[in-house]
């Protein structure tokens, strides 16, 4: 049995500013392994001019989220033609929105819509695709779900996604300290209910072992990574959890940087931890507030304060750690002053580096589904995931674009560009300021 899982691109490609190891697929790839089944991995994003003998597959799994949809289904079709016998799956963090439409597409098979290692793997060697749970395939012509399958709880099982298939070092992260850069993730899940996220892995936080993770870092660090990307979408959900993490990497003397950029809660720090945080080789940290007003954050639902936000970055400046901050901006509800008051506190955080996106409301989140029941509308509701837009009752999109560029231009003062030029150096600025133009952010 041979099985082959890509990775596609995204249709915005200009819009990724990192390039980031693809964990989904690799903790699929080892997790296939330890049960004796043959994996390859191609990341079309670093890895496309490999040369594939698709023929010789029996399964091809493609990851698919909002941003690569219309590549994935496209490559679907040319991989079909290709090999008509290798049976094709698709898997991802919108998979339960898009069930309908994937599998009018006859080449695709199976859609897997919870986490897919185990998933994967009992529907390859079962008799009867029926009895698997957490998937959707065809019955009588139409999509049918078999039925929601328990997150996995014990994240320790699982094997280290199998950095090995793919050319793991030459992944990058624009805002780095030290390279090689590798991701990893360390728990699952988020309880929280901002407005505009899909939990894709769940509302139960479930989080691996201090031991395990220290463990991996150290395996990590022994193939010639310098550099961490923590993935979590709530890495101190648990403080104590980290704690004992960080006094391992520090007992064991671990010499290598860690990132927070993908963010941490404002609520869920404090000094103690910030300084163990530190010692362990965090470098970066990440808070996001998202907006500037206290009556949109409450309508987000973030569940922090204002107040709180500015204590965490004020305690993360003092003790020397890079700072940034992400914002968004085109709420439906959104005034010009709530706008206004965004752009002042970005200005107020001074964080070393400011990120302000365009809202896009996601197939799956609070705000979508508020948006079907007749709250909110679109300006185009047949465009792809990676450009669905509100159609504000008081702004055009073009005065929301304006104050995007507004924004950036008085976060980014020619002193704080210096300022990170010292900090992080000037390579890094021009990528910054490439991404930022082909953006049309300035």
């Amino acid at each position: 049995m041979q099985v082959l899982l890509i990775y596609e691109t995204p249709v915005l490609k200009h819009l990724y500013l990192n390039q980031i190891q693809p964990l989904g697929i690799l903790y699929i790839a080892s997790y296939l392994e330890s049960k004796g089944i043959t994996t390859e991995v191609l990341d079309l994003n670093v890895d496309n001019n490999k040369k594939i003998n698709f023929k010789k597959f029996d399964y091809i799994g493609f990851s698919v989220n909002a941003g690569n949809i219309e590549n994935t289904i496209e490559s679907v079709k040319k991989v079909k033609q290709k090999s008509p016998k290798s049976k094709i799956i698709l898997g991802g963090p919108h998979i339960k929105i898009v069930h309908k439409k994937l599998l009018e597409l006859p080449q695709i098979e199976c859609l897997i819509a919870d986490e897919a290692e185990d998933i994967m793997y009992k529907y390859i060697i079962s008799k009867n695709k029926f009895k698997v749970k957490g998937i959707y395939i065809r019955k009588k012509g139409k999509s049918f779900f078999t039925g929601k399958r328990k997150p996995i709880q014990d994240l320790d099982s699982l094997p280290y996604p199998a950095i090995d298939k793919i050319p793991y070092k030459k992944y990058d992260m624009v805002i780095k300290k030290e390279s090689p850069t590798c991701a990893i993730n360390t728990s699952r899940g988020c309880p929280y209910s901002c407005v505009f996220c899909y939990h894709s892995l769940g509302h139960k936080y479930r989080a691996r072992k201090p031991e395990n993770v220290v463990k991996e870092i150290k395996w990590l660090k022994n193939k010639g990574i310098n550099e961490l990307y923590i993935t979590d979408d709530n890495f101190t959900q648990n403080m104590k959890r980290v704690e004992e993490i960080c006094d391992l990497i520090i007992r064991q003397k671990i010499n290598i940087s860690l990132s927070l950029a993908n963010g941490i809660r404002a609520d869920k720090i404090n000094k103690k931890l910030l300084r163990k945080l530190k010692s362990a080789g965090v470098w970066n940290i990440t808070f996001a507030p998202e907006v500037g007003s206290e009556k949109s954050m409450k309508k987000i639902r973030k569940g922090f304060t204002k107040k709180q936000v500015i204590k965490a970055v004020e305690m993360s400046k003092r003790l020397g750690l890079f700072t940034m901050s992400n914002f968004v901006i085109g709420f439906p509800w959104e005034t010009k002053k709530d706008i206004e008051d965004t752009i002042k506190f970005a200005k107020e955080l001074d964080t070393d580096l400011m990120n302000v996106n365009r809202l896009i409301p996601y197939p799956g989140t609070l705000i979508w589904e508020q948006t079907l029941k007749g709250q909110y509308s679109l300006y185009d509701e047949k465009k792809d995931f990676s450009d669905i837009r509100f159609k504000h009752k008081t702004l055009t999109e073009d005065q929301i674009q304006r104050y995007i560029k507004k924004m950036n231009r008085t976060f980014y003062t020619p002193k704080k560009v210096i300022s990170i030029m010292h900090k992080l150096g000037i390579k890094t600025v021009f990528n910054l300021a490439k991404y930022t133009i082909y953006s049309k952010l300035i």
